[in-house]
């Protein structure tokens, strides 16, 4: 059964972007964001398991895990600028979707703020990259179905080289996103690197 959809991709560079994500040791030490060590740990899990499951066929959780990514990065940075909603998030109490999350990060952080506004073709090109995963996550289209793929990928207009290179696409944002929001938490790291 477990092979029955599952028909295995092969993802260019995806050694050199697991030894990559692997060997990414990014760690804070101030210890008022210290909790932000098992976020990033987490997001650097979830981006590994993104490309296994990628070349494993199971391309719809592979996307799944790039978002929820890219959600425990806007999360981390969301916690860090307001401390009140720890305990909230911790006791699994009523929290904000990342929407809500992403919208009000410009309003709490003034050093985000100033980033996104240097940068808006990066935020919004990641933003975009992960609304189109939407629409393979929620089987939009008969295209992003396990059935579209082999024999009748010609009959339902699955095609491959686009998905993966989407794939590959948002994959490499979200690890910028992860450095990017990083530097915010921890500008330190940025003077203590040549």
């Amino acid at each position: 059964m477990k092979l029955e959809c599952g028909i295995a991709i092969d993802l260019p560079d995806s050694e050199k972007l697991l030894l990559y994500l692997h060997s990414l040791f990014i760690i804070t030490g101030q210890v008022g964001v210290m909790f932000c060590n098992a976020f990033i740990e987490e997001t650097l899990h979830l981006l590994k398991n993104s490309i296994f499951l990628y070349k494993d066929g199971l391309f719809d959780c592979a996307f799944y895990s790039v978002r929820q990514a890219s959600e425990v990065i806007n999360t981390m940075l969301y916690l860090t600028q307001n401390p009140s909603k720890r305990k909230e998030w911790a006791s699994k109490g009523h929290f904000p979707l990342d929407s809500k999350i992403r919208n009000q990060l410009e309003k709490l952080s003034l050093d985000y703020k100033e980033i996104k506004s240097l940068i808006p073709e990066y935020f919004n090109k990641q933003e975009n990259l992960i609304k189109q995963t939407h629409k393979i996550i929620h089987k939009q289209g008969l295209d992003t179905f396990y059935k579209a793929r082999k024999p009748y990928a010609e009959r339902y207009g699955y095609n491959q080289e686009e998905e993966t290179k989407l794939f590959l696409e948002v994959l490499k944002y979200t690890i910028g996103l992860l450095l990017i929001v990083f530097i915010l938490i921890d500008p330190l790291c940025l003077i203590l690197t040549d």
